[in-house]
């Protein structure tokens, strides 16, 4: 009997699917993203919120898009303390 859906791979929609769907979403990332530098950058498991009028929706696209931001520098200072000292 020929397949009802021409051009499917049967052997993906088992157990490999998982496998197969991560290793072709970094490749296209990884493919992607000499071609997007410097002004944007391919990011795989990225979550976007849309909001309109009280409706919230999250959306786990396989690969985004971004515009390349460099996150500032934390500001403030940074100090250490020393480990306490305990007598036996």
């Amino acid at each position: 009997m020929p397949s009802k859906f021409p051009g499917m791979d049967c052997f993906l929609e088992g157990q490999v699917w998982e496998d197969f769907q991560h290793r072709l979403i970094t490749a296209i990332a990884d493919e992607l993203g000499p071609a997007l530098r410097p002004r944007y950058v391919a990011r795989i498991q990225e979550r976007i919120y849309l909001e309109q009028e009280g409706d919230s929706r999250l959306i786990l696209p396989d690969v985004a898009l971004l515009t390349e931001t460099t996150p500032d520098p934390p500001r403030g200072r940074v100090e250490v303390m020393e480990a306490p000292v305990r007598s036996l």
